[in-house]
């Protein structure tokens, strides 16, 4: 779903929502602050107030809030001066403990008193900016600040406080004050440097850096984060110049090897992103001369040579980079396998693995054997793999009678359990969580654990409840608040989810997907502004997401901002090569805003038919020409022939008939064109998928989960293939099978409302009315991707079938008021709910209005309930 260093293009272990969390032992655990239609019926009018009735006044949660401040404000009138003395210092020692939440357990008495000591105010504030909660932290920070000087640690944390609650205005208002008076602190101006760069204002965070860098020249970040916003300021020669200059500041203050070679790779990227190719190109290779297995310059060249499409080169460098000298290099080791892995060439990266922990008498290429092997879901394998990995660490395997899991470090320990419990090995991983519980020096890891046990066995109330205790001791953990997200969307708490999900992604943007999934979730909302503001800050971290600056692209054309659009795509095609995806989304867009004859033209003055390989728009344009009619369509098909005659070792070409021949009810050819782009590039998954797809449609369930597999192998969270391989196993009626993944791509895409109305569908469908069935149901109707009908006539049904009637009107309601034309099985479904709550004559006016509107599968059965309810009003 992410990459780590957009090099490789296999996705790491690491970039599985799943596995983050394994990696999260290697972060040191210090945390830093966080980056962060129509009129309705009168009967849905009317019905929507029955149908809401008790459950909109059942409101407690203030009741819920108060209860600890004034527990905390009646502990502090039983305080005595030396007893706040004491809790003051007990704090102090509870932060530099990273014991955040405690520490502000502590101190809530304290600053509840009439007259707060401002160093308790101070502490106060810190825990909770250190706990990821800066909008509470402002009031007592503030406080505290008042009348300090304007160096001191507490005006500096009120100022974070401010940048980190999301209110970069503010805060640049408040550093522009405080430097003023003290101008030469070089720690107020790195802040307010990020301020401007979160407020957008690049050009002042550039004089900002500028200023850093002359009070700290040696402060290479500040070198690095200049040359960035001179980049995205298109000022090219001062950036040039700003790498060439560092550069010479390297070599003159004897930089390492790793950072002068970083360096060499970053100046030669550099060029290849102004299209300087050939230039590129040769400082990338005067760069491997001087360093020839140094990570940071080969995995550069390995991306490079992918940009260009030499992947075959790009494989054979890897390997080269790997032997020799290289052979000491775990990273090009493991990057290696990873690439195998990708290629789907499972055996030579596990060649590769195995002989790299031989080499390197390490642990990690064992670890990362077992993570691909999760992956590939050979459990047991994992488990060898992890069983390895310990006896290389302590001499001794589990199992074995010498071996204890205490006999490892505990962040090993933590590392071990969190593969084993994704490996479906769960009495083992509970014994590495009782060795960490025994452990009067670890407290978090043991949490961590046990939340990630409970949420794969199912019970996500408990593991939410582990999570949140987690947070008190290491509030920053990315992939912790990850899955607390996804145990709070499994729960049906999905404002829940969908905070913690933007927790992880102001944590860190870079670090997992989160951010990309919000957005989706938001988009699956209706909340499209909201969307773009996240996809906005996640593409000014990082650009490595050709996704996310697609998808930023068509979000920002569709509310008109047709520049900042065009923008996106010109960099979508700049960076990553997607020029068939570029033109494809031009031409939507002018189809739009100018019509069809426009957005025709607009292919076709591109160049389109020199690139066979672009089946996006190939496709989009043919769909274009046959919506002018028969002649329009017969010319299309005789362009397009022509074109795949020319190009006749075309994938591309291929994929696009394969979906012309579905679009014009030719299913034979189609799958005949599929297998043919399939067999001629069977890195183009799109290909792989509608060959699935179209298998799926001609009733071949095996053969279609064999096409979704293939793909799988390569993208193991790809949502087409993981849905279609889900739908292959319903098709073959394994429902069990079914289901399982069916929920694997709503935990990796939990915005996607058919998964889920997948799940709901299944348990409705086995009479399993339970809570997991509603919470399906709910969610599908919640994250409906603009088809609300679809999720709410199910909940509808399921709350029906769970004699909830009062319920299944109010989200049959809220389904109508945000469709913009009627559906007539949701005015149906409202008159069955009418009818429970015995509002007869309602009922009889919803059974009117679903016949009225069109057909219907129920529509015997709401003429026989109108009829019989006309009935009783006649009698």
């Amino acid at each position: 779903m992410k990459k780590s260093i957009g090099i490789v293009r296999a996705r790491r272990p690491l970039a599985d929502a799943e596995s983050l969390y394994s990696y999260s032992f290697r972060l040191d655990r210090r945390d830093a602050a966080p980056r962060r239609a129509r009129v309705l019926p009168a009967i849905v009018a009317s019905c929507l107030l029955v149908a809401l009735g008790s459950i909109a006044c059942d409101r407690n949660a203030d009741g819920d809030r108060i209860t600890p401040l004034g527990e905390a404000a009646k502990a502090a009138g039983e305080l005595s001066p030396h007893q706040i003395t004491r809790r003051i210092e007990g704090a102090n020692r509870l932060i530099e403990a990273t014991q955040f939440q405690a520490a502000v357990d502590l101190l809530m008495p304290v600053v509840s008193l009439e007259n707060v000591p401002p160093t308790a105010l101070a502490k106060y504030g810190l825990a909770l900016l250190k706990s990821n909660k800066p909008s509470l932290a402002l009031w007592a920070l503030a406080r505290a600040a008042e009348g300090a000087p304007p160096e001191s640690d507490v005006v500096f944390d009120h100022a974070q406080a401010l940048f980190a609650g999301g209110d970069a205005g503010a805060a640049i208002r408040e550093l522009d004050r405080l430097i003023a008076l003290v101008p030469a602190t070089p720690r107020l101006i790195r802040l307010r440097a990020h301020a401007h760069k979160r407020h957008l204002t690049h050009e002042k965070a550039v004089e900002d850096l500028d200023l850093l860098i002359g009070l700290v020249p040696g402060e290479l970040t500040a070198h690095e984060a200049r040359i960035e916003l001179l980049k995205k300021l298109d000022r090219v020669q001062e950036a040039r110049e700003a790498i060439a200059e560092l550069g010479l500041g390297l070599e003159a203050h004897g930089g390492t090897i790793t950072a002068r070679g970083r360096h060499c790779a970053a100046a030669a990227l550099f060029e290849h992103q102004q299209d300087e190719t050939d230039r590129a190109r040769r400082m990338l290779l005067a760069c491997l001369e001087v360093y020839p297995a140094e990570p940071d310059v080969v995995l550069p060249w390995i991306l490079f040579l992918d940009a260009e499409g030499e992947e075959d080169e790009a494989t054979a460098a890897l390997e080269k980079a790997s032997s020799g000298a290289g052979r000491l290099r775990q990273r090009l080791r493991i990057a290696l396998a990873d690439r195998y892995s990708a290629n789907g060439r499972r055996e030579d990266a596990t060649r590769e693995l195995n002989q790299a922990a031989e080499d390197l008498d390490s642990h990690q290429p064992l670890l990362t054997l077992a993570d691909h092997r999760v992956a590939w879901e050979d459990f047991e394998g994992a488990r060898e793999a992890v069983h390895r990995a310990v006896e290389r660490q302590v001499g001794h395997a589990p199992g074995s009678p010498d071996f204890s899991w205490s006999s490892l470090p505990r962040n090993f320990r933590f590392a071990f359990g969190d593969i084993l419990i994704r490996a479906n090995q769960h009495d083992e991983a509970a014994q590495i969580i009782e060795s960490l519980e025994e452990d009067a020096q670890e407290v978090v890891f043991p949490l961590l654990l046990n939340a990630r046990l409970a949420l794969e066995r199912g019970t996500p109330e408990k593991a939410l409840s582990h999570f949140e205790e987690s947070f008190q001791y290491w509030p920053s953990n990315v992939g912790a608040r990850y899955l607390a997200g996804r145990a709070a969307m499994e729960i049906g708490d999905f404002d829940r989810g969908m905070s913690l999900y933007q927790d992880a992604f102001r944590a860190d943007p870079r670090q997992s997907d989160a951010g990309l999934v919000l957005t989706r979730m938001q988009i699956a909302l209706g909340r499209v502004g909201a969307a773009i503001d996240s996809l906005s800050t996640l593409l000014g971290e990082t650009k490595e997401n050709p996704e996310a600056l697609r998808l930023f692209g068509n979000l920002t054309s569709a509310i008109g901002a047709f520049e900042v659009a065009e923008g996106a795509r010109i960099e979508l095609v700049s960076r990553f090569g997607w020029r068939d995806q570029m033109l494809a989304d031009q031409a939507a867009e002018k189809l739009g805003t100018a019509g069809r004859e426009a957005a025709i033209a607009g292919l076709e003055n591109a160049g389109l038919f020199e690139q066979p390989g672009h089946h996006e728009s190939l496709f989009l344009w043919f769909r274009l020409k046959a919506e002018g009619g028969e002649p329009e369509r017969t010319t299309a098909l005789d362009r397009l022939s022509a074109l795949r005659t020319e190009a006749s070792d075309s994938a591309g070409i291929e994929l696009a008939w394969a979906r012309i021949y579905r679009s014009m009810g030719e299913p034979e050819k189609a799958i005949t064109a599929a297998r043919l782009a399939v067999e001629r590039d069977p890195k183009l998954l799109p290909a792989g998928i509608e060959l699935g797809r179209l298998l799926l449609d001609a009733g071949e369930p095996e053969e279609a989960a064999s096409a979704f597999q293939r793909v799988l192998d390569i993208e193991p969270s790809l949502l087409g293939a993981v849905m279609g391989r889900a739908d292959a196993a319903m098709l073959a009626e394994d429902r069990e099978e079914a289901e399982r993944r069916y929920r694997r791509a709503l935990v990796e895409h939990p915005w996607h409302s058919r998964a889920a109305r997948a799940l709901a569908r299944i348990g409705f469908e086995r009479d399993d009315f339970g809570e997991q069935t509603l919470v399906w149901a709910r969610w599908a109707a919640r994250f409906n991707e603009g088809d609300p009908a679809s999720g709410a006539s199910l909940l509808a049904e399921l709350r029906l079938a769970r004699s909830e009637p009062r319920e299944a009107a109010a989200a049959i309601a809220v389904a109508i008021e945000s469709t913009a034309s009627v559906d007539p099985r949701l005015s149906f479904l409202m008159g069955r709910a009418l009818v429970e709550l015995g509002e007869r004559n309602r009922a009889a006016e919803a059974f009117e209005e679903a016949l009225r509107v069109g057909d219907f599968p129920e529509a015997g059965e709401a003429r026989d309930m109108l009829a019989a309810l006309r009935s009783e009003v006649d009698q």
